[in-house]
């Protein structure tokens, strides 16, 4: 949405950023500051969220790209079934105050 505004807001100038590249971003691109996280490639740490959205509202099927797009405009932590973090299943986020 903040590279939507952005683009509008430089005279549609600026190309705004596609979900896919906002999702490499923070995967990948960004996890490179890290090491080896960000990717399901051999060699990496397996960090991630499994998501059920079969509660969220669609009237078509959707493709992988516009379920994810859904999760990220409409869902919440209710949808997140199991958190993995370096490989290992973490029952509760740790909340840092």
């Amino acid at each position: 949405q903040v590279s939507n505004i952005k683009w509008i807001q430089s005279d549609r100038i600026d190309k705004p950023l596609s979900t896919a590249d906002s999702f490499y971003l923070a995967t990948k691109g960004g996890g490179a500051f890290f090491g080896k996280v960000g990717s399901f490639e051999p060699g990496y740490k397996f960090d991630c969220l499994v998501i059920d959205d079969s509660c969220l509202p669609h009237f078509k099927p959707l493709t992988i790209l516009e379920r994810l797009q859904k999760f990220l405009y409409t869902g919440d932590d209710r949808n997140i079934k199991a958190r993995y973090i370096n490989g290992k299943l973490v029952t509760e986020p740790k909340i840092i105050v």
